[in-house]
């Protein structure tokens, strides 16, 4: 899988570089995704804006994103979604389970309030 990670202090950008997340390029990016993890990364912002179409096989990815995020303490954030993957979210019931916003300012500012939650909560 055609990918760019991008490693800040609070979160790690994946940046996918594919027209489509498919059962042949999928296991790729659940791979990626477990090397993030080894790497004690919690926050993740996986950008989509290339991706156009994603199957069975690639909402599996994305939700191993999540539940490893979450069980680190941490949050996926989405982000580009073309309109395809937004309907394909909501179809499948995904888009009130997962953080989906419109631009990576947005993500990066998501991800930066949670973590200041956290350091007031203690």
């Amino acid at each position: 899988m055609n990918h760019e990670i991008d490693k800040k202090e609070k979160y790690s950008l994946l940046t996918v570089k594919e027209e489509k997340i498919l059962s042949t390029n999928a296991p790729d990016l659940k791979a990626a995704c477990l090397k993030l993890e080894g790497e004690g990364v919690r926050n993740i912002i996986l950008d989509l804006e290339v991706t156009k179409y994603v199957d069975s096989s690639g909402l599996s990815a994305i939700l191993l994103f999540h539940k490893t995020c979450k069980k680190n303490n941490g949050v996926l954030v989405l982000t580009g979604l073309q309109d395809a993957v937004k309907n394909l979210l909501r179809i499948s019931q995904l888009d009130s389970i997962l953080v989906v916003v419109g631009t990576f300012d947005e993500a990066r500012d998501y991800i930066m309030m949670e973590e200041l939650e956290k350091d007031i909560r203690g």
